[in-house]
């Protein structure tokens, strides 16, 4: 017996949510660099200000 959002007919179902999913790839994906790079140059600052 096939759940809530699976079996055969899901992708149907979901293929407007799919489909705005491809298209904030990109751009998702550039603002997760940026953070991390963000997240690299503030954690020396971070452990100098605790001490």
């Amino acid at each position: 017996m096939a759940t809530a959002g699976t079996g055969p007919d899901r992708g149907h179902r979901d293929r407007g949510l799919i489909d705005v999913a491809e298209r904030c790839e990109g751009e998702t994906r550039t603002q997760l660099h940026r953070l991390s790079t963000r997240m690299q140059q503030a954690a020396p600052q971070v452990l100098i200000v605790a001490d």
